[in-house]
């Protein structure tokens, strides 16, 4: 039953930050509101959160044995959306070099031009990397594809430096959109 929690909760969190990230690239390309973007960084937030403590309320629900040796149905669609997102993570820095290689030769010379597409890039990048991490961590897997041998990974300061480089990286690159 744990697992199957926090499957649903784990795929609830990937769709809101798509759909969010979504959002936060209309509002950077002003086909909507611009303070759209503050508030999907706030409620990416918000919703990682969330999703963080269910993961682990639901995983203190049953005995880690139970939980470990239960299938879960959902694991080829984590699979799926991790191919989808590195795919999507691959094509935004392709782009993203691109769009610096031209703006160094003068080929695109708008600075606003730049500006909202490198912050596009590294939107969609970042979504990207939450979105494969929350998936391989899913189908217990590292982020780097290996296959996890009943160990952690990552340590709680980890989780916190993480926490506190996003912090820091979202009020940044809203502040970048604001001055376009």
């Amino acid at each position: 039953m744990g697992k199957k929690i926090s499957d649903l909760v784990a795929l609830f969190f990937v769709l809101c930050v798509g759909v969010l990230t979504f959002l936060c690239l209309l509002s950077i390309w002003k086909f909507i509101d611009g303070d759209v973007v503050f508030k999907s960084m706030a409620t990416i937030g918000i919703v990682a959160f969330a999703s963080i403590i269910a993961l682990f309320a639901s995983r203190a629900m049953g005995n880690q044995a139970a939980t470990d040796s239960e299938i879960s149905p959902y694991i080829p669609l984590f699979t799926s959306l991790r191919y989808l997102t590195s795919t999507l993570l691959i094509a935004s820095v392709a782009v993203l070099a691109l769009v610096g290689v031209m703006a160094i030769w003068d080929i695109i010379t708008d600075r606003a031009v730049v500006m909202k597409t490198v912050v596009s890039m590294v939107i969609l990048a970042f979504s990207s990397f939450i979105a494969i991490a929350t998936c391989a961590e899913r189908e217990n897997r590292t982020i780097f594809g290996g296959i996890r041998e009943g160990r952690r990974h990552i340590s709680i300061g980890g989780i916190i430096l993480l926490v506190i480089i996003c912090a820091w990286l979202f009020p940044v690159l809203v502040s970048m959109v604001i001055r376009l």
